[in-house]
């Protein structure tokens, strides 16, 4: 690439060709940093709420939702869709949307999006707690017609859902009761039909469960705050067959101290990561997937919260939540961090005063920076409101630092050319 520029004398031509091709850098998008600082590349519109949750779609566009109603002043209520470098993508309107927060999202095998949270309307149409986008976030009224009599609240995270590949979905969070004869009511989870009615099929009977999982196998991991199911033993953490019976042959190493798990996640070879409590600590632990302890992996110890949790293709986790420490005071990383695939504090990966306040997502795009959304107003001292972007390794090699090639003076013309990568941006 050749950028051209005239000027009176050498000095102006030189220093203004420099400016120029630093200008040009800045707005292709090609900018480094250390790990852990804001990537000044990625500025998205200021939404006027929370982002609850983020997921990086297979085109590298970029799902977000929360309490928003608007991102720089464009209506988007509670769901809204950026471009890979953070602009409003106007193609997606969810048009007057839910008339409450959207917890959690997912995609379903047709590429529609299924919402849940504290809601009973979505664009005017009664959908009480979960309803279904298309693709571009336009209402689908053909799904969850048939509502529920009651909606309880239930885990303060908020309601879940996952899809499946096989079109249906489960919900985690509420207690659900229909009025549909016989009358149905389900607890801490409940699977949806494709058309979003209840899968009466599955039935869980373990109480106080606040979320769940899919894993393989047609299997789910339910955490809460049980220590039985029936007469087995389980303490906050169990796996449960496609019915919602419990499977036996999983069982997590939980104290029996423990008051709680909260959350579960699983990386992209089973193994299971999940966090409890004790009541003067939190925690976070690793197991094979069939639940076996994982002795490689060091539990670090946090003085707060952790609400959610990204794997990076290292196999080092990236966390984010409440707390402000990871073991000791030393290892200061506030509401979010880095951890070693072995469950050490990552000190390479540093965000200075981190956020204002609570980090409630994080995700990871295909090049390995990091998305952090949440309720802060700040991002280290600095003006970002519940998203920003930082940098991080863990994904492919990034392209060449860029460099001044081939300057040359003729004709009163200063050429300098600037390397880039085919296809970068």
């Amino acid at each position: 690439m050749r950028f051209f520029q005239r000027f009176r004398s050498l000095p102006q031509r030189i220093a203004g060709a420099t400016l120029f091709v630093l200008l040009s850098i800045t707005s292709l998008g090609i900018v480094h940093g250390a790990e852990g600082d804001i990537d000044v590349s990625f500025r998205p519109p200021r939404p006027n709420g929370w982002v609850n949750h983020i997921r990086v779609l297979d085109d590298d566009r970029i799902l977000i939702a929360g309490t928003f109603s608007s991102l720089g002043g464009t209506p988007r209520k509670s769901i809204a869709r950026l471009m890979p470098h953070g602009e409003l993508d106007p193609t997606f309107d969810p048009g007057t949307g839910p008339d409450g927060p959207i917890t959690h999202f997912d995609i379903d095998p047709e590429g529609r999006i299924l919402i849940v949270g504290p809601f009973t309307k979505v664009n005017g149409q009664p959908r009480n707690g979960w309803a279904r986008l298309t693709k571009d976030g336009a209402f689908d009224p053909s799904y969850a017609s048939a509502q529920p009599f009651l909606i309880l609240s239930g885990a303060s995270r908020g309601s879940e859902i996952h899809a499946l590949p096989d079109g249906r979905s489960l919900m985690t969070g509420p207690t659900v009761i229909f009025t549909l004869a016989p009358m149905v009511q389900r607890a801490g989870a409940m699977m949806l039909k494709a058309d979003g009615t209840c899968d009466a099929s599955f039935n869980l009977t373990i109480p106080n469960v606040v979320g769940a999982v899919p894993v393989s196998g047609e299997k789910f991991l339910v955490f809460g705050l049980f220590s039985t199911t029936g007469s087995v033993v389980r303490n906050s953490i169990a796996r449960v067959d496609a019915l919602g019976a419990l499977d036996p042959t999983f069982e997590a190493p939980v104290d029996s101290k423990v008051y709680g798990v909260l959350p579960v996640f699983t990386d992209s070879t089973g193994r299971v990561v999940y966090v409890h409590s004790d009541g003067t600590s939190t925690r976070m632990y690793r197991s094979s997937a069939e639940g076996a302890a994982d002795a490689v992996f060091q539990p670090p110890a946090l003085n707060g919260a952790v609400m959610d949790c990204a794997f990076q293709a290292d196999g080092k986790l990236v966390i984010g939540g409440d707390f402000h420490q990871v073991n000791t005071p030393a290892n200061s990383s506030p509401r979010l961090a880095r951890l070693n695939a072995d469950g050490t504090f990552d000190s390479e990966f540093r965000i200075g005063h981190g956020g204002s306040s609570s980090v409630l997502a994080v995700a990871i795009q295909s090049d390995g920076r990091l998305l952090v959304g949440g309720a802060f107003t700040t991002w280290n001292d600095t003006d970002y409101v519940s998203l920003v972007r930082l940098m991080a390794s863990g994904g492919p090699p990034p392209p060449p630092s860029p460099h001044l090639a081939d300057p040359t003076v003729a004709a009163g013309t200063f050429t300098v050319s600037v390397p880039t990568q085919a296809g970068s941006q």
